[in-house]
């Protein structure tokens, strides 16, 4: 009777769950486990890395875990990260060894994940207080669907209202500009782990960096089925320019992905096209959309 009383007082946002990693480091789950598992890097977000786990913790759908990879934060983030675990037992700390980047940080969480279904999350992000739940709905009654994304009400600096940002919605759609465009918002995605396991996660190399989530879809979109939710449930915090390196870095990787899949001739014109808008972005005088810039 005591050990029945113990599971039924148990906090509502109490999960029980057993963990055992393979040989590959995938994590194994016992019979009781989560529906979904939230991956959110951050490093040096102690700004507002609390403000992003609210809006997962108030999220309306509960069967969740949170795993916040913490990438050699030299702030307060560590104490933060503390205090938010010990309010709910969901949220899963994962420490780097020192500053490893964001490709090995996002392979790191997923692969130590539970869930059949992975979100992603950035740290100075915030979630709609229904987007876990449209979205586990959504891919469950569309099991064809590897990768689902939304859209997302932009800001800029302090506050700044950027408008909504949509995507495009359907995989004929999505396929049609892939090649020139991001055609996700990668912290506003949920996707199967068997995608990410069938495609081996991010590719880890310094040839992909500020695009490793775009070279994903390119690399999946032959084989998976993708969609967005025409509906803004994050609120996206970007910026209106880029740095000098990180164009360099991803108009690199936008040509090292374009020549591996044979597309160099019919749409390397966008990559100047596309440096050439972030340019005058530096200058003020225009926003690029068509890498979304963080």
């Amino acid at each position: 009777m005591y050990q029945l009383n113990f599971i039924m007082n148990l906090k509502s946002n109490s999960i029980l769950k057993s963990r055992v990693l393979d040989k590959k480091g995938f994590c194994q789950v016992g019979p009781e486990k989560v529906d979904v598992s939230i991956i959110l890097p951050v490093l040096n977000g102690a700004h507002c890395i609390k403000q992003a786990v609210e809006s997962i913790t108030n999220q309306s759908y509960k069967l969740w875990e949170l795993l916040i990879i913490d990438d050699g934060s030299t702030d307060e983030t560590p104490l933060i990260l503390e205090e938010v675990k010990r309010k709910d037992d969901r949220i899963r700390i994962i420490t780097n060894p020192g500053h490893q980047g964001i490709i090995y940080s996002l392979n790191n969480g997923w692969k130590q994940s539970e869930g059949d279904l992975v979100a992603r999350m950035d740290a100075d992000d915030i979630c709609d207080h229904n987007r876990i739940k449209e979205q586990v709905e959504y891919m469950n009654s569309h099991p064809e669907i590897a990768v689902l994304g939304t859209a997302a009400s932009i800001v800029y600096g302090n506050n700044e209202n950027g408008g909504v940002l949509m995507m495009p919605e359907t995989h004929k759609q999505i396929v049609s500009q892939i090649y020139r465009k991001n055609p996700f918002i990668h912290s506003s995605v949920m996707m199967r782990k068997d995608f990410l396991r069938k495609m081996g996660g991010y590719v880890l190399s310094t040839g992909f960096k500020n695009i490793e989530d775009w070279d994903l879809w390119v690399r999946g979109h032959k084989i998976f089925k993708f969609h967005n939710l025409q509906k803004a449930l994050i609120k996206y915090h970007a910026r209106k320019t880029v740095t000098m390196r990180e164009l360099y870095n991803r108009i690199l990787g936008i040509m090292r992905v374009l020549i591996r899949e044979k597309r160099i001739l019919k749409d390397g014109w966008f990559v100047v096209a596309w440096m050439v808008s972030a340019l005058l972005a530096k200058a003020n005088l225009y926003v690029p959309r068509s890498f979304n810039t963080k």
